[in-house]
């Protein structure tokens, strides 16, 4: 008991929260890999945002192609 009021009464109405079932669709699990912080680290330096963006397609396209 914290501040002897029981611990059901100080949660009474909060809702759980859902988790996502897929740790691979979570980003920040994802920043926790050696691949995905070199991918960053690389893609921070590009200055040119035509590149960025270009980049950005291109790996949003490779991932559909393998779902």
């Amino acid at each position: 008991m914290a501040l002897e009021v029981p611990m059901e009464s100080l949660l009474q109405g909060v809702q759980a929260i859902k988790r996502r079932a897929r740790q691979e669709d979570d980003p920040l699990a994802l920043l926790s890999t050696g691949h995905a912080m070199r991918l960053a680290r690389a893609f921070s330096k590009i200055s040119d945002s035509r590149i960025r963006v270009a980049l950005v397609s291109l790996a949003e396209g490779i991932a559909l192609r393998g779902r």
